[in-house]
């Protein structure tokens, strides 16, 4: 070769001017895309949430239904068994007035998933307060997280049930 014909050797890689280009692009990408991204997982816990009350209200209608084929639509159960689910005689949940009434068989009769969590309310016995609430694992339910499905039970027999969604915190 001679001096002309050299080859010209480039060096490989990212000139400082494209680095700063890129990583400007990615801060705007990222400003943009990622209020939206935590707005969709917003929304997927809320429908989580609504799919968890349809799941309940579905387990509640059922029970009842049975509850009312077996004249238990009006019994507390307390603690004895008094419905029968498969018509085989047995005896195999409480009921309250015809509704589910332990944490126990309400989330497997709901189906619900291990990622959904049901308690039973623990403070003032009062038709104000909710009967179950429903909540996420990983997002314990309380004022720190209003993220769940409140439950309440009639006070009388033949009453509805209601539930209300709380999403502030999703």
């Amino acid at each position: 070769m001679t001096h002309g014909e050299k080859a010209v050797h480039r060096s490989q890689g990212f000139t400082l001017i494209e680095l700063i280009v890129c990583i400007i692009i990615l801060g705007v990408v990222s400003v943009i895309a990622l209020p939206k991204f935590l707005g969709l997982q917003k929304d997927a816990r809320v429908a989580v949430l609504y799919g968890a009350r349809e799941a309940l209200m579905t387990a509640n209608n059922f029970v009842y239904t049975k509850a009312v084929i077996q004249s238990q639509e009006t019994v507390d159960g307390g603690k004895q068994y008094n419905i029968d689910l498969a018509n085989d005689a047995n005896n195999v949940l409480i009921g309250y007035v015809g509704f589910i009434k332990n944490v126990i068989p309400a989330k497997e009769l709901a189906g619900f998933d291990p990622q959904l969590t049901i308690n039973t309310w623990y403070g003032v016995d009062s038709p104000d307060e909710p009967y179950f609430l429903i909540g996420f694992a990983n997002k314990p339910v309380g004022p720190d997280h209003m993220c769940y499905v409140e439950v309440y039970y009639p006070e009388t027999p033949g009453g509805q049930v209601s539930y209300k969604i709380q999403t502030d915190d999703c």
